[in-house]
């Protein structure tokens, strides 16, 4: 955005920091019985913001289709997923995949390391595994920014899975942190939305000044609470959060999970809607 006359940047609309979590149709089924209606990662982004969401987190197979699917908004960054073997040049052959959907899709600007703890739960990725990761990324010919999915239940390290379980060494989450260009913030359970403030600004004094994006769950994905649904209470602490913090330049994003979902008859998917109908045209400081 361009400097006005006198040499400010002007304000931005919070709608441009928006972001939908893409996941495919009926990823849910297994999990619950609410009756599901299929819902496509562009639908399901368009019906979450009414039209006013245009980026999105695609974490679907990265093929031409779902990529000419979403040439209509505005950013893409896309799930590398994650390897069975990350030695054994996983992540090179899933490059080469964006290399190719990049050159013919512009709005594909970077990947993100989604359920990033589990490369160090199961297959004890270590800080210079995903240094090499961010090496390949970045000296591309169309390089990405990398962005990693970290949880609140990550703050205090990311226990290692040895021969018994997980009984190999705890490794400090920050020691990955500085490898990523945006760090993406989730609170699994949902009871834990309550104590969003204070793990929030843990993380902040471990990431050391580095973008975050707030990642905001519109369901109760957390264990040993499926029965329970995000209550429209909790959603609506999480998604003022991201307001207020959004105002305050703490955060660079917000990201809602998940597209899917808005084929499902949930309360806090429609007061998210609702919500986001409300304050998308808010205005939030330059960059």
């Amino acid at each position: 955005m361009a400097p006005t006359a006198s040499g400010e940047r002007p304000a931005r609309r919070l709608r441009e920091i928006m972001w939908s979590f893409a996941v495919r149709p009926l990823i849910y089924q297994r999990y619950t019985d609410i009756a599901t209606v299929p819902t496509s990662p562009a639908s399901g982004t368009k019906q979450l913001g009414g039209g006013t969401i245009r980026n999105v987190i695609a974490a679907i197979s990265p093929d031409e289709e779902q990529a000419h699917e979403l040439d209509e908004f505005d950013r893409v960054v896309w799930s590398l997923g994650i390897p069975r073997d990350p030695a054994a040049g996983d992540y090179l052959d899933r490059l080469h995949v964006m290399d190719e959907l990049a050159a013919n899709h512009p709005n594909i600007e970077g990947v993100v390391l989604d359920d990033f703890e589990k490369l160090i739960r199961h297959l004890r990725a270590s800080p210079k595994l995903l240094a090499d990761v961010c090496y390949a990324i970045q000296s591309r010919a169309h390089p990405y920014s990398l962005w990693g999915v970290i949880y609140d239940k990550d703050l205090d390290g990311i226990p290692v899975a040895g021969l018994y379980g997980y009984d190999g060494p705890t490794w400090p989450l920050n020691e990955y942190l500085d490898l990523f260009n945006v760090i993406s913030f989730w609170t699994i359970r949902s009871a834990d939305v309550l104590k969003l403030e204070q793990n929030f600004e843990r993380l902040e004094e471990m990431a050391g000044g580095k973008p975050i994006s707030l990642g905001l769950y519109m369901h109760n994905f957390g264990h040993g609470e499926s029965t329970e649904l995000m209550s429209v209470e909790r959603m609506k602490h999480q998604c003022e959060l991201a307001l207020q913090w959004a105002k305050e330049k703490r955060i660079v994003a917000m990201s809602f999970l998940s597209t899917a979902l808005l084929g499902m008859d949930l309360d806090a998917v429609k007061w998210t809607q609702s919500w986001i109908a409300e304050v998308a045209d808010e205005e939030i400081p330059p960059i």
